[in-house]
């Protein structure tokens, strides 16, 4: 189980390896691993001023049985406006999720959604 300070240690890590990229400081939000909501990890992120970012539509692309269509299927069946779809880009092959991700953008364009970034979202 973490503790305060180990939760402290590795956002402090990790916004400075994403500042090294040349993302800034002031737009570095924080996606809960797993979604699940800590009250301890909740209370550190209101206290460093940052903003905790949860999404509505998990993806499941790290189910190994899912086609590249069932992971697009999962996503545009259960997509709204100003949903944030969760998706993941590493542990291992991800060329199902890259094939998803393009069925998913052709299809909800042409229903009329249009993608922002989280920062767009909060403005």
């Amino acid at each position: 189980m973490f503790k305060p300070r180990e939760y402290l240690s590795e956002i402090e890590k990790t916004d400075k390896l994403l500042q090294k990229f040349g993302v800034k400081q002031d737009s570095i939000s924080f996606r809960q691993p797993w979604g699940r909501r800590f009250v301890v990890l909740s209370y550190l992120l209101s206290q460093m001023h940052k903003k905790l970012i949860m999404w509505d539509v998990d993806s499941q692309d790290y189910e190994k049985t899912l086609t590249a269509e069932d992971i697009a299927n999962r996503v545009i069946d259960n997509v709204r406006s100003g949903s944030i779809v969760v998706m993941h880009d590493g542990g291992g092959d991800r060329s199902k999720t890259v094939a998803a991700t393009e069925i998913i953008v052709k299809t909800l364009q042409s229903k009329g959604y249009a993608f922002k970034t989280v920062s767009e979202l909060l403005k």
